[in-house]
């Protein structure tokens, strides 16, 4: 390899590339803190959307290059005006953990600025997903978390990372200090991971008989409208509030979120705020699963057709939403009043 790519050289830098999904970039975060604690040494680069980029404010030593993707650098075009912008830095290596068409033609039109430049991409392991997903015969097993998956990426480009410590978590409030501060993300970019709203609502009036419980209501400003159906007289409407950056110190003070399979269950994880996930058609098998120590999932067991897809965006083919529908607000209340009073013990 040349000099000037030595990995101990102070020259050697990559590029990390995530675009996409809010979840699927908040997971590069704990993954991205364990390389710069393991290689300090190593300029670190992250390519995505500007939305993302307050996530990551607390990793000093991580430099956010922001892609726009729907103006400047839409389209191939866009994507080779951004390499161009790119070549400057002078990139050893990329790490490509999204491995899209988008991803792929962008490393491409790196590599042609740059000789030298090696690209490691992610095995997202698309068949066993499709095993586990298929209606008939299902292959029915967890499969490697989606941070193990990025970690990979990592190895192959000989710089192994661990990703074993979970972030650390909140100390819980206990009963003598006052209110409990609960976040509820009720909603989801696929319908079909959602639980039904006044479901919800009924989860919240049971909480509220045994805790002095505040809610605050999660979700972006486009959802604002939406989300004024779960108010109430201990609940705020935190949507449209808060810019995002804000909107993350926040759930940082927050003693509890309750939420879908959704990036929210994700920004408590990376945070370490305890987590309560309500499951529908997607499966914590599929990679997804919440980080964390203090983490409850519930889920409907009973039923073989799930998971019926990875992402809850394939319609039910039963037409009935068993998934979410068969779990009563009763039930999750009694799971979420035990998780509550062994955190607070």
């Amino acid at each position: 390899m040349p000099q000037n790519n030595s990995r101990n050289n102070q020259s050697f830098k990559i590029i990390v590339v995530r675009f996409s999904a809010m979840g699927d970039v908040i997971l590069t975060k704990p993954v991205l803190e364990s390389f710069i604690k393991k290689y300090s040494h190593i300029k670190v680069y992250l390519l995505s959307q500007k939305t993302f980029k307050p996530v990551f404010q607390d990793l000093t030593n991580l430099t956010f290059i922001e892609a726009d993707l729907k103006k400047q650098h839409k389209g191939i075009p866009g994507l080779w005006k951004l390499a161009q912008e790119l070549k400057p830095y002078q990139f050893s290596f990329i790490i490509d953990l999204h491995f899209v068409l988008r991803s792929v033609i962008l490393s491409f039109f790196m590599k042609m600025t740059s000789i030298d430049l090696r690209i490691f991409r992610i095995n997202k392991g698309r068949s066993e997903k499709r095993n586990l997903t298929k209606r008939f015969n299902k292959i029915r097993q967890p499969l490697k978390h989606t941070i193990e998956r990025y970690a990979d990426v990592f190895a192959k480009a000989g710089l192994p990372i661990n990703t074993s410590l979970p972030p650390k978590p909140k100390k819980f409030k206990k009963k003598s200090f006052g209110k409990l501060k609960i976040g509820i993300a009720p909603l989801s970019r696929h319908l079909l991971k959602e639980w039904p709203q006044d479901f919800m609502t009924q989860l919240m009036n049971l909480l509220s008989g045994d805790f002095a419980i505040d809610f605050y209501i999660l979700g972006s400003p486009d959802e604002t409208n939406k989300l004024k159906n779960y108010a109430s007289e201990n609940s705020a409407i935190m949507a449209g509030k808060l810019n995002f950056t804000d909107e993350i110190d926040f759930i940082k003070t927050l003693d509890a979120v309750i939420t879908m399979d959704s990036a929210n269950m994700h920004l408590a994880g990376v945070f370490g705020i305890p987590c309560i996930s309500i499951w529908g058609p997607t499966h914590p098998y599929a990679g997804f699963s919440p980080i964390g120590k203090q983490n409850l999932v519930i889920q409907n067991l009973n039923l073989n057709c799930r998971p019926c897809s990875v992402f809850g965006n394939k319609p039910c083919y039963r037409k009935d939403h068993a998934c979410m529908m068969e779990l009563t607000p009763n039930q999750i209340y009694k799971e979420v009043k035990s998780f509550i009073l062994k955190l607070r013990a």
